[in-house]
């Protein structure tokens, strides 16, 4: 076709396979890189990350797979390490603060051994 470059066989190379582990989301990037990286591991490996939930006396880790996410903020204040997590004012997601300050909507998640499910 018009406007196609085609790569001489000699220049390609080989991506190494990808592991679950790259789908582990940590909340030190951008909302929009988290944002993309959900959408770009979609099916698999999936991306999941781990929430500390319960009472102040009773908190445990959980490992969730975040299934659907949009960005809230795409920038703001440093909050370095304070992921700061809570309800939408509609109700309709976990809004996750990232290091920058930027924030990412958690829309639609999957718990251990659950079916996938609306924040």
């Amino acid at each position: 076709g018009h406007g196609c470059v085609v790569q001489g066989d000699a220049l390609a190379t080989h991506a190494p396979k990808m592991s679950r582990d790259e789908g582990q989301l940590t909340f030190v990037e951008n909302a929009v890189h988290i944002h993309n990286k959900v959408r770009a591991f979609a099916g698999w490996p999936g991306t999941s990350a781990e929430f500390i939930v319960g009472p102040p006396d009773q908190k445990e880790t959980v490992k969730v797979k975040v299934i659907t996410t949009r960005v809230r903020r795409a920038a703001g204040g440093p909050a370095l390490g304070v992921h700061d997590v809570r309800l939408s004012e509609a109700g309709d997601a976990l809004v996750v603060t990232c290091d920058d300050g930027s924030l990412v909507d958690v829309l639609e998640l999957q718990p251990p051994g659950k079916k996938a499910m609306d924040a």
